[in-house]
């Protein structure tokens, strides 16, 4: 926290880019808990980075160009902070869709448009689709990060998450089957495994009942 206000300081005397704009986003939550501002000064962020892209100096015709402008890397931040206040759910029927969502499904969209290799970006985008009620959009993510890499235990735990709330119990099953065999030790650390393994299990059980 030091060090973001002593960057916060540099700004306000330097003059401001994107990534410090960015810095001082993360003082406001991890401060203030102030997420409205954090939201506004990641909106700001974004704003300057697209800015600094469409400098003629940073401007490049090349994959490499296009993706030293994009910077992946505080983009996959920033879609990270704002679904840190949209939970992990998918979102009540009669609950409007928070701004936070509907800006991270933005960005990762946008990044996994131009790096679609990206196992991170592709799953933090089916996280965002299935909070937001979107669970054909977040099976399709997920199948991304499968396709690039089969023994992807996360992606397979998420596939199992979505199965669940449709109440197709088999096809979750099968999926946290999968992310197990991918990851031994997911039974043991993840808490996630082990809830959705106990409802499945109720869910089967009471079916058979």
């Amino acid at each position: 926290a030091q060090q973001l206000e002593f960057l916060a300081v540099m700004a306000d005397s330097m003059g401001t880019s994107s990534h410090l704009t960015y810095l001082q986003s993360l003082l406001a939550w991890r401060q203030a808990r102030d997420a409205a501002k954090q939201e506004a000064l990641i909106d700001e962020a974004l704003a300057q980075q697209r800015a600094e892209g469409d400098d003629p100096a940073a401007r490049a015709d090349s994959v490499y160009g296009i993706l030293v402008r994009l910077n992946p890397a505080q983009m996959l931040d920033m879609a990270r902070q704002l679904l840190q206040h949209c939970g992990t759910e998918p979102l009540d029927a009669a609950t409007s869709e928070p701004s936070a969502l509907r800006k991270a499904q933005a960005i990762l969209e946008e990044l996994t448009r131009h790096a679609p290799g990206s196992l991170e970006a592709q799953l933090m985008l089916a996280r965002a689709r299935f909070v937001g009620n979107d669970a054909a959009g977040a099976r399709s993510a997920v199948h991304k990060c499968i396709d690039l890499a089969p023994a992807y235990a996360a992606a397979h735990l998420l596939l199992a998450q979505i199965a669940l709330t449709q109440d197709n119990f088999s096809m979750a099953s099968q999926s946290l089957e999968q992310a197990v065999s991918s990851d031994f030790d997911l039974a043991k650390t993840s808490v996630a495994y082990k809830i959705i393994k106990a409802k499945v299990h109720f869910a089967l059980d009471q079916h058979d009942e």
